[in-house]
């Protein structure tokens, strides 16, 4: 059976009392919660995502399609790449720099085969340092705004 990312999030969303007298008001009241919500969920998937993943004993492709899960339609796939391919064993980092201009499905699969080639995966410790995670936060905060300006405008 594959492994599958899916969560289930509990969400508490507080209705305002019905406004008869102006039943568009209250549905606009209604609208925001619900936007403050996912924007919430939205920005902790975010965070997940540049601060506290880890590839632990998934296979490249897994930890792939983990980050693809978590980013939202503004991450643009050169950052998720980045993101990905930093967070892999060094020895898989180096064997996927001669295929580096690959598409990201194809470089998942080479390094499934990489890693199956070299048997099990010891846990690896983070090595991205503060200034790593904050360059990727900016990154995705300028192509969230790019997008937000201009939203047909999409970076890859």
């Amino acid at each position: 059976m594959a492994e599958t990312d899916a969560t289930i999030d509990r969400v508490a969303v507080k209705i305002p009392d019905l406004i008869s007298s102006d039943p568009e008001l209250w549905f606009a009241m209604v609208e925001g919660s619900f936007a403050r919500m996912t924007s919430r969920n939205s920005e902790e998937k975010t965070r997940q995502l540049l601060e506290r993943v880890e590839i632990g004993d998934r296979k490249p492709s897994q930890f792939l399609r983990h980050l693809q899960n978590l980013a939202d339609s503004s991450v643009p796939e050169t950052l998720l790449k980045t993101l990905w391919i930093g967070h892999l064993p060094k020895s898989i980092q180096v064997a996927l720099a001669i295929v580096k201009d690959s598409k990201l499905e194809e470089l998942a699969l080479h390094a499934d085969n990489i890693a199956d080639a070299s048997g099990p995966l010891l846990p690896q410790i983070a090595e991205t340092s503060r200034s790593d995670t904050f360059e990727a936060m900016l990154n995705l905060k300028i192509s969230q705004l790019t997008l937000s300006i201009n939203p047909t405008y999409l970076i890859i």
